[in-house]
């Protein structure tokens, strides 16, 4: 993030800039952080403008930790608890579960039950911190097991 200050002003006499209270020359801010940047411009008959700029510089993606089956697993139930932690160093914006919006514990912990359909069903957990910036989470597949009856009389075979 690179903060841009424009001065019009033809007599100008002084220009102070401080981010955070610390003087400041307008390099790029790197780290993840609440800043005020602060300029005091006077002009050559002794007169002076101050003007604030409060700010967050997030360009960290939350962490998303889900406590469910891993991606390419199995399963036979019906029904899928998907849990977890998702943490950030500014708050955390929304968190869905296959696009329905989660509510997030104080803890920042998270549980949805999720009905499963036979065959390949895709979960999707997103977090999205206040700057947008999300993670996301693969899919899991289920099956169910079958009973495949392949010649009546003389035998059975499971699928």
């Amino acid at each position: 993030v690179l903060p841009v200050v424009t001065v019009e002003e033809a007599n100008l006499s002084s220009l102070d800039i401080t981010l955070n209270g610390s003087p400041y020359n307008l390099l790029p801010i790197s780290v993840d952080g609440n800043y005020t940047l602060r300029v005091v411009a006077r002009d050559a008959s002794g007169n002076s403008t101050t003007k604030e700029l409060h700010f967050t510089v997030d360009m960290t993606a939350p962490v998303l930790t889900v406590s469910t089956l891993s991606d390419g697993s199995w399963t036979s139930n019906d029904l899928l608890n998907v849990s977890g932690i998702v943490t950030d160093s500014s708050d955390i914006q929304q968190l869905t579960v296959n696009g329905t919006i989660i509510t997030i514990n104080p803890d920042r912990s998270f549980n949805h039950a999720i009905v499963l359909q036979d065959g390949e069903n895709t979960i999707a957990v997103r977090a999205a911190d206040l700057a947008g910036k999300y993670p996301e989470t693969q899919p899991i597949k289920k099956e169910k097991l079958m009973l495949k009856i392949i010649n009546p009389g003389l035998t059975s075979a499971f699928k």
